[in-house]
């Protein structure tokens, strides 16, 4: 686990980025490798954001992180992790199959490959074929447009619609509609709506093109875990970073953001400690970061009331159980989807509470049974992720161990008698989310994945004052371990591509 690091540095530096997510630590631990000073600033005492694991009792504990998409050996992913000396002080598990959905009657275990799923789908739903084999076709394009196209650039659009005609065709259109263009039945529109709990929205609600990235990530780039849990790979980046002499220092907060002359110069603590930089990166919560660290007056009026508009995703309640037994035997596969009234989109309506909600959904992962290195031997974990909003209840400290006992004992449809052979139950809830990221409402993907998210991006780097850089979950691809590292290293490219433009007209 990284060392806790307090110390300042006296000199001003070349960058400092707020947040020690895996969006701040990619956009680092480029800059540092390319000769930069870099000081990367973290309120929590460990880094990581969302991707952090505890432990407990010999139990290896992943703070809420289920699986992530694209590592496989060329991906872009990958080579992200190789350019910031990341790749090979991890090891990544592929999961296979990818995940098992269980609805009222039947489950559908998907297997790694988007070809192999789409034909286990039109054996299931032989009316389909057609439909299925033309959205799937689709969802590739609109993936590799999203690769191409500059984020900040797809609201609008432009000369990439003739190149990218589906981006083009359902960029400002919900998951939903682009499934109803292609199929007319509701039960396997639910099977492909599953992953909605991933991006945070209902399919009638959230962006195709959010849906559409993350799904055929999944697929082309595989489905994989971090060997020994996910804070060996944010370890991992502070490792490469403080190898080449820069800074990553946790416990500290960051008041405010330093103004002068219209620029950003650097930040200002909570302890009244100032730091100066050429530039701030804050992968932190994008409302926060510029509503209150450096202030609506800095922004136009127009940018400011856009990030203010746009509200922040829903949250979680995760528990996790050490359980004194092996469940390497369940039939089950390690990752689960749970959907007991058969609708993905009624299990955004909590409307009742846990305990009678027929409709509620949850996920339910048993990462033992693909990494026994996690728990002591003849002990498994198992963990339950329960998406929900934030004033879900009144008051989360007061009842989370009620909601940790009824999501369990909902749970116990699929893996009967968890709580009689638990060794302990832990609880996190958004509150904790908040606690330890500081994202609004423990928002779990940023800013709510609609179409309507586009059209703010395109305004976030335009109307930044000089000095000033965003990456992170709250930019460009939205939420998930891949997109917020791809979207630090992909800023990191932007500042080093400027420096470049900069020395050359100086000569």
């Amino acid at each position: 686990m990284a060392r806790v690091d307090r110390n300042l540095p006296t000199k001003p530096v070349d960058t400092i980025v707020i947040g020690a997510g895996v969006g701040g630590l990619a956009c680092a631990a480029r800059l540092a490798l390319r000769g930069q000073s870099v000081l990367v600033l973290d309120q929590h005492f460990l880094p990581g954001g969302y991707c952090t694991s505890f432990h407990r009792g010999g139990y290896t504990l992943d703070a809420c992180i289920d699986a992530l998409g694209g590592a496989a050996p060329g991906s872009q992913f990958c080579r992200v992790l190789d350019a910031c000396d990341v790749l090979p002080r991890v090891r990544f598990r592929r999961l296979d199959p990818i995940r098992e959905n269980v609805f009222p009657g039947f489950s559908v275990k998907v297997p790694a490959s988007m070809d192999a799923y789409e034909a286990l789908l039109a054996r299931r739903y032989p009316r389909q074929q057609q439909g299925l084999h033309e959205l799937f076709v689709t969802l590739r394009e609109m993936l590799q447009g999203l690769l191409m196209v500059p984020v900040e650039a797809i609201w609008d659009g432009g000369e990439f619609e003739r190149v990218f005609p589906a981006l083009s065709k359902w960029r400002r259109r919900t998951w939903r509609e682009l499934l109803d263009a292609h199929l007319d039945d509701e039960e396997l529109m639910s099977v492909l709506s599953e992953r909605c709990s991933y991006v945070g929205l209902p399919p009638s609600r959230v962006a195709a093109l959010s849906m559409a990235a993350m799904l055929v990530t999944y697929f082309e780039g595989g489905t994989w875990r971090v060997e020994g849990g996910y804070q060996r790979l944010a370890d991992a980046f502070v490792d490469a970073i403080r190898a080449t002499g820069s800074r990553v220092v946790l416990g500290v907060k960051v008041e405010r953001l330093l103004v002068e002359g219209g620029r950003v110069t650097g930040v200002v603590l909570a302890d009244g400690r100032e730091v100066r930089a050429r530039r701030v990166v804050s992968n932190a919560d994008a409302r926060a970061t510029l509503l209150q660290l450096l202030g609506r007056e800095h922004l136009p009026a127009e940018t400011a009331d856009a990030v203010a508009a746009r509200p922040p995703s829903l949250s979680f309640v995760v528990v996790h159980l050490g359980l004194a037994r092996d469940l390497s035997t369940i039939s089950l596969a390690s990752s689960i989807g749970y959907f007991p009234g058969g609708s993905v989109e009624r299990g955004f309506a909590f409307a009742k509470p846990i305990a009678e909600d027929p409709d509620l959904a949850m996920g339910i992962i048993v990462p033992t049974n693909e990494d026994r290195s996690l728990a002591p031997e003849g002990r498994s974990i198992l963990s339950i992720h329960y998406l929900c909003p934030s004033d879900r209840v009144a008051d989360w400290s007061a009842q989370k161990e009620s909601i940790a006992r009824d999501l369990v004992r909902r749970a116990e449809s699929l893996v009967p008698n968890l709580l009689d052979g638990a060794e302990f139950v832990s609880v996190a809830t958004p509150y904790t989310m908040w606690r330890y990221t500081l994202n609004e409402n423990g928002a779990a993907y940023g800013f709510e994945q609609t179409p309507e998210r586009y059209s703010v991006l395109k305004h976030l780097r335009r109307d930044l004052p000089p000095g000033l850089h965003l990456c992170g979950h709250w930019t460009d691809w939205g939420g998930g371990v891949v997109a917020a590292t791809c979207s630090g290293f992909e800023e990191a490219r932007r500042i080093l591509a400027t420096q470049k433009k900069v020395r050359r007209a100086a000569v």
